[in-house]
């Protein structure tokens, strides 16, 4: 794993307030690309521990290591890519800093949801959701601290989303304006093997997703495609329309989209991403999210008809099957997914914490049949991993 983490005070740290003036502008001045670079840098001082600074091409200070010196000159040359999803989900806009306009970098698949007013009462709190579920010794929100391999228990009643999969998901409450949760980090991310040349319509997930009210409104991270853009792990990024979807204005198709960079195609798998980061601003104007994918790739995805109020953040692994299938998946992982040291990030981005030390965290386990084999190794106060395999 990475280095332990130098710990100071980042009370005084200078963080670039960034906030869009045009959600569908096509045309970029460089100062634009500029600004979140400079804020993802400081993002990564801070995470190690260092004061931010007020550009992103300011000397370092020769006191900051050598890993994080090599990080930050690695994101001084990343690519930034800026997404803009419209009221109805839909990817509408791309940019990159380096090639323009990349609408058609990403492949869109689409799904239905028939259910989906049902999924949503249910993520609304008609199914109950219980903090901290009774896992005993496998609860990951009570044993933040013990090294632990078991198998997970499904939560009962049947959490939200049990019809479309198998999946672990973890919730923290919602934002406040004295306490807010902001977004997840992880040294690396490990993706596990899975057969995605299947027929079957189902899918692997790693990501981190932001909710409102109890409802997914944002997701990004990893997740399978088998379809004109590749076969293979891509990088993931889906917005839940703004209106209920079956009761959609005029002739919107009771659809949901999902897009994938088809530029970075991961395979089948048993690959690790070092560098994986993902967070708003909770005074952003329109829900804007960072999503850091390596050192070398910063997407800014910006969600219109959302703002960056009372939100949650959550972590979900997870293996989707059509809505109503019956019986256990057919795919299972073949290997074990890892979160490398995640952590939640939470007061903008100043401080994170541990998912075991959140206060009013929400667990949820659904294994569809199948087994949820989860393994928790804590290697430092400052160094842990957790692992999955579904199968």
């Amino acid at each position: 794993m990475l280095k332990k983490f130098l710990r100071v005070s980042v009370a005084a740290a200078l963080l670039v307030s960034v906030s869009p003036i045009n959600v569908f502008a096509t045309e970029r001045a460089s100062n634009d690309f500029e600004a979140y670079r400079a804020d993802a840098i400081n993002q990564e001082l801070l995470q190690q521990g260092y004061f931010g600074q007020n550009s992103a091409r300011s000397s370092l200070s020769s006191t900051i290591d050598k890993v994080t010196n090599q990080h930050i000159e690695q994101l001084q040359n990343a690519e930034i890519v800026i997404m803009n999803f419209d009221e109805l989900g839909t990817l509408a806009s791309a940019e990159s800093s380096e090639s323009g306009e990349v609408t058609n970098r990403f492949v869109k698949e689409t799904r239905e949801n028939d259910s989906d007013t049902q999924e949503l009462e249910l993520e609304k709190g008609i199914g109950t959701l219980t903090s901290k579920s009774s896992f005993g010794e496998t609860s990951l929100a009570t044993n933040s601290n013990a090294s632990i391999q078991s198998i997970l228990g499904d939560t009962s009643p049947a959490p939200a989303g049990s019809d479309t999969g198998a999946f672990h998901r973890l919730v923290t409450p919602a934002s406040t304006s004295a306490l807010n949760y902001t977004g997840g980090v992880a040294d690396d991310v490990t993706l596990p093997g899975f057969n995605f040349a299947n027929t079957n319509g189902e899918s692997a997930y790693m990501y981190t997703g932001i909710d409102q009210d109890g409802v997914g409104i944002a997701e990004v991270g990893f997740g399978t495609y088998n379809g004109s853009g590749g076969q293979g792990w891509f990088p993931l990024f889906h917005a839940r329309a703004t209106h209920v979807v079956t009761q959609q204005p005029g002739t919107v198709a009771n659809d949901a989209e999902y897009y994938f960079d088809y530029t970075k195609n991961y395979g089948s798998g048993n690959k690790t991403i070092t560098g994986y980061k993902v967070y708003y601003k909770t005074g952003d104007q329109y829900l804007t999210i960072t999503y850091q994918l390596g050192y070398n790739t910063i997407y800014i995805v910006r969600f219109n008809g959302y703002d960056s109020n009372n939100k949650a953040v959550k972590r979900v692994t997870a293996i989707a099957m059509p809505k109503g299938t019956a019986g256990k998946f057919k795919n299972g992982f073949t290997s074990y997914a890892n979160w490398g040291n995640y952590r939640f990030l939470k007061q903008n981005g100043s401080d994170f914490v541990y998912p075991g030390v959140v206060s009013g965290l929400v667990e949820n386990t659904w294994s569809h049949g199948g087994v949820i084999d989860y393994i928790k190794n804590v290697i430092s106060t400052t160094d842990r991993d957790e692992q999955y395999k579904i199968y």
